[in-house]
């Protein structure tokens, strides 16, 4: 997810909200030049007046990722009826790894590049973005919508409170949960820690049609105690009530049908060739209860990172795209690299699957 190359100033109060798509998130999130000019970033000629930044990232596209757009716009909202200005809130598409991620935070700090720094995190597995990644001692506090290896959830969905005239999910349950906390609260009295148990309990209630997940906390828990105007903005509005619009509009059932038979066709082709991909790899046994073991709590997913990136661009350049559906497997990927599986080792066994 991009991050713009902005220059933070060493007292600057920093929000990052980023969402992706409902896939395992500790794998696919590529790294561009503008992350790359954010590493390199100093802070020469910024003055430290606390000046507070928000940094809305958006890591997927296409209509059935619309979720992720809507939670964007309407953090953009909040951040607006807080009093932060335009020029200080920036609205990007990006996505990278999570050791990439955790990387630039570290060096960000190590540059002064940062007071203190929140971040929101939307994805299924999102915990595994931190998970023995982020450090609790560079003024980094993080939540995410799921741990490490269990799915987030989409909200506000076609026949589960959305208009009718949609044919997609509006929102994401974590995103929701605290945006629409930060709509009915005073954010100049709420905590962080409040807000985080609020959403965590309407997040583990789960959806209507019985999706759940725990939300959690990463880095530094000493600020936590800080209200959520310190990175929300300085003018903090009355809180307001949402309200759910409806429709008798009829949606485009056809054309829903035709990305329905497609998405369903390349989930069986992802499904089949990364399944067959391990059995070639490990055999059927082996497959079984290889690739598909997690690790431990607290360890990060994979050692090399190198080796992962490498596996997915070799998946697609053989078998096609992962999408959003395959994301789920970068997980048994990573598990490929942890048992030693080498990059012409997987090469062949894609190439046998889906040449």
């Amino acid at each position: 997810m991009r991050i713009r190359d902005v220059l933070l100033g060493a007292l600057v109060s920093y929000l990052i909200i980023q969402n992706v798509c409902v896939a395992n998130a500790s794998r696919v999130l590529q790294k561009s030049q503008f992350f790359a000019n954010f590493l390199q970033s100093n802070n020469n000629g910024i003055s430290n007046n606390g000046t507070k930044w928000a940094v809305l990232v958006a890591g997927s596209n296409g209509w059935g990722n619309y979720r992720h757009q809507a939670d964007v716009c309407h953090a953009y909202q909040i951040l607006k009826k807080s009093g932060m200005k335009d020029e200080n809130i920036i609205m990007i598409y990006e996505q990278l790894y999570a050791n990439d991620l955790n990387d630039i935070l570290k060096k960000k700090h190590e540059a002064n590049g940062y007071k203190s720094l929140v971040f929101y995190l939307e994805a299924c597995e999102s915990g595994s973005m931190f998970q023995g990644l982020l450090p609790s001692n560079i003024n980094v506090y993080a939540t995410t919508a799921s741990n490490a290896t269990e799915d987030s959830w989409a909200e506000y969905c076609p026949n589960f409170d959305a208009p009718q005239e949609y044919d997609t999910c509006l929102g994401d349950l974590y995103s929701i949960s605290w945006l629409e906390d930060c709509d009915m609260n005073d954010v100049g009295s709420e905590t962080l820690q409040q807000q985080y148990e609020s959403v965590r309990k309407r997040t583990l209630e789960g959806t209507v049609f019985n999706g759940s997940s725990h939300v959690m906390q990463y880095g530094d828990m000493s600020f936590s105690g800080n209200v959520l105007s310190v990175y929300l903005g300085d003018n903090p509005s009355p809180p307001t009530t949402t309200t759910k619009s409806s429709s008798n509009v009829v949606p485009q059932r056809d054309a829903a049908l035709k990305k329905l038979s497609d998405e369903l066709a390349h989930r069986e082709h992802v499904d089949y060739s990364i399944n067959q991909i391990g059995k070639l790899l490990l055999g059927h046994h082996d497959h079984q209860n290889g690739f598909k073991n997690l690790r431990s709590s607290g360890q990060p997913l994979v050692d090399d990172w190198d080796c992962l990136k490498t596996l997915v661009k070799t998946y697609e350049k053989y078998c096609g795209s992962l999408s959003t559906y395959g994301l789920k497997y970068t997980g048994e990927i990573a598990n490929a690299c942890n048992a030693g599986i080498t990059v012409d080792q997987f090469a062949a066994a894609s190439i046998q699957t889906c040449s």
